[in-house]
């Protein structure tokens, strides 16, 4: 597909943007690319929150859930897991950054 996304839910969803190991494998839960706990209706939590914030408000819940990632990685004994969900919204802020 050559169109150019207009989401980050479309870049992710046509291969454009991935977060986490360098290579997507299947597993049974993927906690940093598709928790399950985020995912209880058609869309995921995510793909509301851009739909209902303005651009702005968006970069700025990207920002602050990547902050607390990284702030509270050492403390939950998940630490690789909260790095890969920080690396996640961080990689989000970039491709916004770049639509610019």
């Amino acid at each position: 597909m050559n169109d150019k996304p207009k989401t980050i839910y479309d870049a992710y969803t046509q291969g454009q943007l991935y977060m986490g190991d360098s290579v997507h494998e299947a597993k049974k839960e993927d906690m940093v690319n598709e928790p399950p706990h985020y995912k209880n209706g058609k869309i995921e939590c995510i793909v509301a929150m851009e739909a209902m914030l303005t651009p702005e408000e968006f970069i700025g819940y990207l920002r602050g859930n990547a902050f607390k990632y990284m702030w509270r990685y050492r403390n939950k004994g998940k630490a690789h897991e909260d790095l890969q969900k920080a690396q996640w919204y961080l990689s989000r802020l970039v491709f916004i950054h770049n639509e610019k």
